[in-house]
């Protein structure tokens, strides 16, 4: 029989204004017994949310603050050796975008602590998965085992404030969930993998929202463009609220699987490798989304309709755009599955050589906006 633990987040509280934000952190630390927070916040996150809410803790209870400069181990090692011993610390608190949380939950897992997100940006699903995405002492990225968030406080006020590539970024990672289902049920397929259905379901359930809240969504004002191909209003607070709640639930499905295979596959190889040898010319999601429209197309989806989603949305869909030549697209794509050889996709199946990949980078993007 297949049975695991699952550690899943006790509270979800979604409101707006720092005056909100605080009141709610403060019901659910008291909700989860915590009184003793130490607080983690990025360089911009330390701003008015940031804080207001160390200073008060830090008129409370509070145990101490750091600003955390980057998403790598030595960051969250750091922020173990500020913690050290205190035997009073209980809970951590991260504030911030991707890079502080990773940071973080990675080391409230070594400290073996509860964490509370609270992001000030949606760029991925670190709000709330279990996984850390951090660079290690040589410079690669790699995904490590974290604390699941006991809870997330997120004010939509700052991230509808965030900057657009930030949340677009989100959107990339949340759509690539529909890939990397299609990958992991291809290795149960070719290679006899276990799937759990009903993290799949999650999943997609989390990606297939977003284009329901895209229906009759605003567009931007853009003179003498067609209505269907006008970029739309991501920072209205229904596609906002939407993405949040995709992302958590992206980190629910990796969790109840116990592996970031429903939201992880061979477009995250593509981002990967992009890191690995190309000294990450663009923010994850934006990667990501490249690798979605590829993967989409091995697996013959409608990588078109797909690409166009990304458009409207305002991601690069050009070399170009991601600050690549087709050439080294190509070669990106041709090195990927190194970054991650025991994860079967789409990429390992298909085995492409470098003169395929450079003619399929070709016949994706050459015509796009």
């Amino acid at each position: 029989m297949y049975l695991r633990s699952i550690n899943v987040p006790h509270y979800l509280r979604v409101t707006r204004g720092v005056d909100s934000a605080e009141a709610e952190l403060d019901e659910v630390l008291e909700g989860l017994g915590y009184s003793h927070p130490y607080v983690v916040t990025g360089k911009t996150s330390a701003g008015i949310l940031g804080s207001s809410i160390i200073g008060r803790q830090n008129n409370g209870k509070g145990c101490g603050n750091l600003v955390c400069s980057d998403n790598t181990v030595q960051e969250a090692e750091r922020i173990q050796q500020a913690i050290g011993s205190d035997p009073l610390c209980d809970v951590i608190i991260g504030i911030g975008g991707g890079k502080v949380l990773d940071a973080g939950k990675y080391a409230a897992a070594q400290k073996q602590l509860p964490f509370v997100s609270i992001p000030t940006q949606i760029s991925n699903d670190g709000i709330c998965s279990p996984v850390s995405v951090l660079r290690n002492e040589y410079g690669f990225t790699e995904s490590l085992g974290a604390r699941m968030p006991a809870a997330i406080v997120i004010d939509l006020e700052v991230i509808q404030q965030s900057p657009a590539d930030t949340i677009r970024a989100g959107v990339g990672d949340l759509l690539s969930n529909l890939m990397a289902v299609e990958d992991w049920r291809l290795a149960h397929r070719d290679m006899g993998e276990f799937v759990d259905d009903f993290a799949v379901m999650v999943s997609e359930m989390a990606a297939g929202s977003l284009y329901g809240a895209a229906s009759g969504l605003p567009v931007l004002d853009i003179d003498g463009q067609d209505p269907h191909n006008a970029t739309f209003d991501i920072h209205h607070e229904k596609f906002i609220s939407t993405l949040v709640n995709g992302l958590v639930l992206s980190g629910v499905a990796m969790e109840l699987s116990g592996t970031s295979r429903p939201c992880s596959g061979g477009e995250h190889k593509v981002s990967h490798s992009m890191d690995a040898f190309f000294g990450s010319p663009a923010s994850h999601g934006a990667q990501v989304a490249m690798g979605t429209v590829l993967t989409a197309r091995l697996h013959n989806k409608d990588w078109k309709a797909l690409r166009h989603f990304f458009e409207r949305v305002g991601l690069p869909m050009t070399p170009a755009g991601v600050g690549m030549s087709n050439s080294d697209l190509a070669q990106a794509i041709y090195k990927a599955p190194q970054t991650r050889p025991g994860r079967y996709t789409i990429l390992e199946k298909e085995s492409m050589s470098e003169k395929e990949v450079a003619a399929l980078v070709e016949e994706l993007w050459s015509d796009s906006e």
